[in-house]
């Protein structure tokens, strides 16, 4: 039998490597979202950083409760632009996002991740970073 065009992703979780197709990945996709409804409507507030490769810059910061989080810089997503301007890299706190981490498994949870930051708050990701 031929299969045309199946998409398939192979993941390395822990000691084993798991295969999952298209079908299997958009089930992962919406399982994924559930897991994130917590972080769907956060609070977000424009901070100034120093960064010694690229001097000052300006983020977009995400909280959970931006009035207590705010003055220990508690975040849960940053954006800022990339160099070139043709995108937006984004940092998670891995501390924060720990118990989806670990229900995914990093390498997933980044897969996911970089789609569903896009569609809930509708910027184009570059690059990921974990803090």
């Amino acid at each position: 039998m031929l299969i045309n065009h199946l998409k398939i992703y192979i993941i390395q979780f822990k000691n084993m490597k798991i295969i999952i197709t298209e079908t299997h990945f958009e089930k992962l996709n919406k399982f994924f979202d559930k897991s994130m409804s917590d972080y769907v409507k956060l609070e977000s507030d424009e901070r100034e950083y120093y960064n010694d490769d690229w001097g000052y810059y300006s983020g977009l910061v995400y909280y959970k409760d931006i009035d207590e989080d705010w003055e220990d810089d508690e975040f849960v997503f940053k954006i800022f632009d990339t160099e070139d301007g043709n995108g937006w890299n984004l940092e998670y706190y891995g501390w924060e996002l720990k118990s989806v981490i670990n229900l995914f498994g990093k390498e997933m949870f980044e897969k996911l991740l970089k789609p569903w930051f896009e569609k809930t708050y509708d910027f184009k990701i570059v690059n990921l970073y974990e803090v």
